[in-house]
């Protein structure tokens, strides 16, 4: 008997923790936080950037290593075709940049996805920058999604982050007022306005030079991220919008050159073939020294970027 009493008590507190819990996340959704005000200002500058493009553009689409790696005035400049950098937080996820990547394109253009190798990778798990951010500025695209990502995004929210929303919630802080605090705006072809400064100190280069060799994984089947891309892709060619892609800025390491290496990248070029989409370059083509990275090991510095972009223009040549 007091064995089914213990046994019922823990499902009872099971029940009334798990219930604590979720009234927690749900009332605070909706509510700002710090870090995601920085993306929303970032979303709201490029989304007001790309509604004054009117002719057939390039757009870029992935996450930072684009808006550290290219510059879209010189590829403009070069190309006499408009270019639109829409290089945003690569923790946002595969899913969701793609899918607010669609608000910025229209019928005629050309699409750009130099994505991180993570994204080829991707579980589809929602992580703590996609959960933050949407929770505080994205509700609507939370509601249409089905009930086990649901689930996983409740889960995936750590509790100083409920904590946070629930205190802003009570100081009635707004949309606004997060964002409007959270760093210079892009120029206007998308480009971060801080590219000049973007020389690393010391501490930056030590963080740099600890950096190691990302696991490629090769994948026996297409991951929940290379689905998502080919959603996207089928979404595009619909649509008269046509669909590039080449590889993210880097840093080059010698233990790449190895077969499962080489299988990875191969698998992701497959992957395009069948899709139908043209890939430009090869992976090592934008593999660079550490000396030229900034602070991580998809953000380039000043002379990094020159390098990058020019590279890019060159190979952009033979598909406009």
């Amino acid at each position: 008997m007091n064995s089914n009493r213990y046994l019922l008590f823990i499902v009872f507190s099971f029940f009334v923790c798990c219930s604590l819990y979720l009234g927690a996340f749900i009332f605070q959704l909706g509510v700002p936080t710090k870090d995601a005000g920085k993306i929303e200002r970032q979303y709201t500058a490029k989304t007001e950037i790309v509604s004054t493009y009117y002719a057939k553009k390039i757009a870029l689409i992935a996450g930072s290593n684009v808006s550290l790696g290219i510059r879209c005035q010189l590829v403009q400049d070069e190309l006499n075709i408009p270019c639109f950098n829409g290089g945003m937080n690569a923790g946002l996820g595969i899913r969701y940049l793609l899918y607010r990547g669609k608000e910025w394109l229209m019928p005629g253009d050309i699409v750009l996805l130099p994505l991180e190798y993570e994204h080829y990778m991707s579980t589809g798990v929602p992580g703590a920058v996609q959960v933050d951010y949407v929770a505080a500025f994205d509700v609507r695209y939370l509601s249409s999604l089905n009930w086990l990502t649901k689930f996983k995004f409740a889960m995936g929210i750590s509790i100083p982050r409920i904590v946070e929303g629930i205190s802003n919630r009570i100081k009635q802080i707004e949309p606004i007022d997060v964002a409007s605090e959270s760093g210079k705006p892009p120029l206007p072809t998308g480009d971060h306005s801080f590219i000049q400064e973007l020389e690393s100190t010391p501490q930056l280069k030590k963080r740099i030079s600890e950096l190691q060799p990302m696991l490629l994984k090769k994948t026996s089947e297409l991951t929940p991220g290379m689905k998502s891309i080919a959603e996207f892709v089928e979404w595009c060619h619909q649509r008269d919008i046509t669909v590039v892609a080449t590889w993210p800025n880097t840093i080059w390491y010698e233990s790449y050159e190895n077969s499962v290496s080489d299988s990875f990248f191969n698998d992701i070029i497959d992957f395009y073939e069948n899709l139908s989409v043209p890939v430009l370059g090869r992976p090592k083509d934008f593999m660079y020294d550490k000396s030229l990275f900034f602070d991580t090991r998809y953000h380039l510095n000043n002379e990094g970027i020159q390098i990058r972009t020019r590279k890019t223009i060159d190979l952009l040549r033979s598909v406009i």
